[in-house]
């Protein structure tokens, strides 16, 4: 038998160890992750992903100073969301199991020292160095297993940078819209209250029954409670974006009262659905999982067969002090185990993943359809009210105006008249609210930015551009993407128009129920409620007409 030296074996050894090491690269994936993301039309996180924002005033501090945009608060998300902090962490530990995998396992050093039955002879000494062959035939399949998987990490941890993102914007529009709808019911309550305030006063002339009276004061009520949950969605929205943000909740910082108005061309739904195909990260990481599965199970039916394989050497002196040397083997027999079970496990892992990427192609494609459809929708609603609704509803005003001016019709008429008006303007930010989340949602479901985007529109509207008067009623111009303040109403009309001003006032008439006590006629009821019944007409109308008492002025 051919003796192998000692010290050649162990140098043998010691350099195959040696070639499986390497420097752990700390930094591995970050740059191919960020290319995902910017292929896709998203913004870059920091180099090393998001940290605790209390330790970043000074990067903080220009973004927040003043109102968010979409684009600042999407970058502040990305420099402080802790959900997206444990993703960059998830990436690091793939890029410790990848780095793993491609190592060789450590080979075993056994040492035994016998004592000899002989009295005073030389205990017997054996040693031996065992490399599992097993792991070096494996290593190969294991680390593309172990590599593809890093992929898959990468393409979810940039699926969750751009969900980060759509989110974001989604909860930013959330919160504009329902500040501006606070803002409309506040100004709605204060209407109503003035409404209620008019109505003590016809009912204290005797011209309003207590019916009617509870009736507008149970209206300006009901307005209130109806600005105060506004401001309850105004806190849920605020605390939404917060926590997308990752902002401390010490942190000052506010949102514009502003919305744009929709861009001016729209995706088709055929070039979203081709472009969900091609960008959306979380299909491409299914994509993936199932080639992993289909190798994994492959390899596994390959070496079913090999148990624990290996190779060694073994050094033995005997108590005589001869040597022996030479090389060692381990094969473990499958016997009772032939790798059914392993096999069997592939194969079903490798069937679930194929299901799991139909299951998620399906639910891609429909969330486009549904986002896209939702936009749409929005849209339409908004185009509705800003062409058919608004412009009938401002000219109900105006002609009940005039009717008024003329002691045609009484001031609650009006009232109701201005109050759907407001119905009107509600309904328009709340259709501008919903078209700017679905197109988040929307930019979310395809997993990329939108191409409409480069197509802003110029204008963008604001309560204040509703609520506030002008000095003459206008159409709807105004509310082309051209953009200009939406015109309130007219107020500067004598009420008392008409009639002669030197007549004494009649008995028990209210002194002071004049238009000019409701700047800019504020009178609006949140959607979906209806006005008081049999409203009272204005005292100059017959008392045979309804149910007011008392001699008309």
């Amino acid at each position: 038998m051919n003796v192998i030296p000692l010290r050649p074996a162990l140098m043998l050894a010691l350099a195959g160890v040696l070639a499986g090491c390497a420097t752990y690269p700390a930094q591995r994936g970050l740059d191919e992750t960020h290319k995902l993301i910017a292929d896709r039309g998203g913004a870059i996180p920091p180099s090393v992903g998001p940290r605790d924002c209390a330790d970043q005033a000074t990067e903080l501090a220009p973004l927040v100073s003043d109102p968010l945009t979409p684009d600042s608060a999407v970058r502040i998300a990305l420099m402080c969301n802790a959900e997206l902090a444990a993703e960059y962490a998830r990436l690091g530990i793939a890029r410790a199991d990848t780095f793993q995998a491609a190592r060789l396992a450590n080979p075993t050093l056994t040492a035994a020292a016998l004592d000899s039955s002989a009295r005073g002879g030389a205990p017997q000494l054996e040693l031996g160095l065992v490399q599992n062959f097993t792991n070096l035939l494996l290593r190969g399949p294991r680390t593309r297993q172990a590599e593809g998987e890093f992929l898959r990490t990468q393409q979810q941890l940039a699926n969750s940078v751009l969900g980060l993102a759509a989110n974001t914007k989604a909860d930013y529009y959330a919160l504009v819209g329902a500040q501006q709808i606070a803002t409309v019911r506040h100004a709605i309550a204060d209407a109503l209250q003035t409404s209620a305030d008019v109505a003590q006063r016809f009912h204290d002339a005797g011209n309003l029954s207590a019916r009617g009276l509870a009736e507008y004061q149970a209206a300006a009520g009901q307005g209130l409670v109806d600005a105060r949950i506004a401001d309850r969605d105004v806190a849920a929205a605020r605390v939404a974006l917060m926590l997308q943000l990752g902002l401390p909740a010490k942190t000052a910082w506010s949102v514009p009262d502003r919305l744009s108005l929709p861009v001016t061309e729209e995706d088709g739904a055929e070039a979203l659905q081709t472009r969900a195909d091609q960008n959306r990260l979380d299909l491409a990481a299914a994509r993936q999982l199932v080639v992993l599965l289909t190798d994994s199970e492959k390899v596994t039916r390959e070496f079913r067969w090999l148990g624990d394989f290996s190779v060694g050497v073994s050094y033995e002196r005997d108590p005589d002090r001869s040597r022996l040397l030479g090389p060692s083997l381990s094969i473990q027999l499958p016997i009772f185990d032939q790798g059914q079970g392993p096999a069997a496990r592939a194969s079903a892992l490798k069937d679930w993943g194929a299901t799991e990427q139909r299951r998620l192609t399906q639910a891609v494609s429909g969330g486009v359809e549904l986002a896209g459809r939702r936009v749409d929708n929005a849209r339409q609603r908004a185009e509705d009210y800003r062409t058919k609704i608004i412009p009938q509803r401002q000219t109900v005003v105006a002609r009940t105006q005039e009717e008024q001016n003329f002691m045609l019709v009484g001031v609650f008429e009006l009232f109701a008249a201005k109050r759907a008006e407001f119905d009107a303007y509600q309904g328009y930010l709340e259709a501008l609210r919903d078209y700017w989340v679905a197109r988040a949602d929307l930019e979310h479901a395809v997993g990329a930015s939108l191409p409409s985007e480069a197509h802003p529109a110029s204008a963008t509207i604001t309560p204040q551009q509703l609520l506030t008067p002008a000095p003459a009623m206008g159409g709807m111009n105004h509310m082309h993407h051209a953009g200009a303040a939406m015109p309130g109403m007219d107020m500067s009309a004598d009420p008392h128009a008409g009639h002669d001003a030197s007549a004494p006032p009649a008995k028990n008439a209210p002194t002071d129920h004049s238009m000019h006590d409701m700047p800019g006629m504020d009178m609006h009821m949140p959607s979906g409620d209806t006005p008081p019944q049999s409203p009272p007409k204005s005292p100059n109308t017959s008392t045979a007409d309804h149910d007011h008492h008392g001699a008309t002025p």
